[in-house]
């Protein structure tokens, strides 16, 4: 029954319907989806504080990821708390990334590339090249 309730809660989410958090927070105990699909209904409906809710009963390394920080950040700048929000924007920001672009651009700072060169050997290179969707690329350009 638990997981029926679960899924309801989700289609909920994914309809953008307003019943989906309260159905989402019954559920989302041990589901990681469901603690993600909670925060997406929260960040749907604009209710910033639930958002927060959301986001710190996401495991640690969800918590971490620069999405939620992210959306962590506005919604704190959404509760009155802008030195939070700057701090956290500041630290994704230096990352590359979407969401670490949107932080530089929320900030008006210039992006971090953070250009990383690619070493690659002659076989793989060469077995790159032998790939069908290489060969159609070198066509197109053809």
């Amino acid at each position: 029954m638990a997981d029926t309730e679960k899924r309801l809660g989700m289609a909920l989410a994914f309809r953008r319907d307003k019943r989906a958090y309260a159905k989402l927070a019954q559920y989302a105990g041990d589901d990681d989806s469901a603690r993600e699909w909670r925060v997406r209904a929260a960040l749907n409906q604009q209710q910033w504080p639930e958002v927060l809710t959301a986001i710190a009963a996401l495991n640690e390394a969800a918590r971490q990821e620069d999405k939620w920080q992210y959306w962590q950040a506005r919604a704190l700048t959404a509760t009155g708390q802008p030195q939070q929000a700057a701090a956290i924007f500041q630290a994704i920001a230096a990352h590359r990334g979407f969401y670490a672009f949107l932080a530089a651009d929320y900030l008006r700072q210039d992006i971090q590339l953070n250009h990383r060169s690619v070493t690659a050997t002659e076989r793989e290179v060469g077995a790159l090249q032998k790939s069908s969707a290489f060969q159609v690329i070198d066509e197109l350009l053809a």
